[in-house]
């Protein structure tokens, strides 16, 4: 069910509700095919393989879609998959790569696929599980974006990704999922680089309120599950979420410091340039 409420300028509040979160890829904005073909001849210029990989220490939850960019290179991607146990049921995890252009293909052809099964707890409000660890190393890759899809529950939480190439954004959606509602956790800033021209966000829960700034406008994020849109971005928009228990959607790509946006002058989210910053909900909504 979604209850739209309309505010003078620019912002749009969409009120979700969901009756139990489902095992589902993500839904974006934009049909992943168009996406994909928009991206599929995508080169960086100038591109140079990283000596030494990256790693984004925050955690996200449940399904995303990640693109990287490789070119004659190996091309290394690690990540932990921990169960939440919040929900009765195994939890299993599938992570498949390949190449962007293959997808616009009637049929996709993954180069690989990787499942993960449950962590043996089936109970509700069990403990946390211990990591998972799935990887991903593709020797020689020809130049080009690839696609990373990885499809869970949300009762999953994605932690410790390790990636050796640094163009690398998530497609279309950010679950932030760090702070006291994920075992008290310490939050810590997270940095966001999005191209996208629409922005959706909004906190998870109670703890994930803050005021968010960015494009010089403050934004108040005081409901819980309710989005908020802002519309008419234009190029690289840069924002800093102080509190990472909140979701983020957009048209566009985003990307997580110190990975880069992939674009011809792939830029980093940098520090130190917007303040506040939060989440955006996706069709489905976790009431922990």
């Amino acid at each position: 069910i979604f209850i739209f409420h309309l505010n003078p300028g620019n912002i749009t509040q969409v009120y979700a509700i969901t009756k139990k979160p489902k095992n589902h890829a993500v839904k974006t904005f934009s049909n992943r095919n168009t996406l994909a073909i928009k991206l599929a001849a995508v080169k960086v210029k100038n591109y140079h393989p990283n000596a030494e990989p990256i790693s984004i220490n925050h955690t996200f939850r449940g399904s995303h879609q990640l693109y990287v960019y490789a070119a004659n290179e190996v091309l290394r991607l690690s990540f932990d998959k921990v169960d939440l146990n919040r929900y009765q049921g195994p939890d299993t995890l599938t992570a498949r790569i390949a190449k962007v252009d293959s997808i616009t293909r009637p049929t996709t052809s993954w180069l690989k696929t990787v499942t993960v099964g449950d962590d043996g707890v089936t109970i509700t409000k069990g403990p946390h599980g211990w990591p998972q660890r799935v990887a991903f190393s593709l020797p020689g890759v020809m130049p080009g974006l690839y696609l990373i899809d990885i499809n869970t529950s949300e009762d999953v939480l994605i932690t410790n990704i390790v990636s050796q190439q640094s163009r690398l954004a998530f497609s279309g959606r950010v679950w932030l999922a760090e702070g006291p509602a994920y075992s008290k956790t310490p939050f810590a800033p997270v940095f966001l680089t999005t191209d996208g021209a629409r922005l959706t966000f909004s906190a998870n829960h109670y703890t994930g309120r803050q005021n968010i700034e960015f494009k010089s406008d403050d934004y108040a994020l005081e409901q819980v599950r309710a989005d908020q849109a802002v519309n008419g971005l234009s190029g690289e928009t840069t924002i800093e979420v102080p509190k990472g228990d909140a979701i983020f959607t957009s048209d566009g790509l985003i990307a997580v410091a110190p990975a880069q946006l992939i674009t011809t002058t792939a830029k980093s989210a940098q520090p130190n340039i917007f303040t506040p910053d939060v989440t955006m909900p996706n069709a489905s909504l976790a009431k922990f």
